[in-house]
């Protein structure tokens, strides 16, 4: 469904409560990664 907004005007925002998550994973020794990461 994402795919179908306009990507020039559209901005994905990542809820503070999930960032405040991967930390205390991070914290806790966990390692995370992103999937499917595209640099330009």
């Amino acid at each position: 469904m994402l795919e179908l907004l306009p990507k020039e005007s559209v901005v994905l925002e990542i809820l503070e409560a999930v960032v405040e998550r991967c930390r205390a994973l991070k914290a806790a020794g966990f390692t995370l990664a992103l999937d499917d990461v595209i640099q330009l």
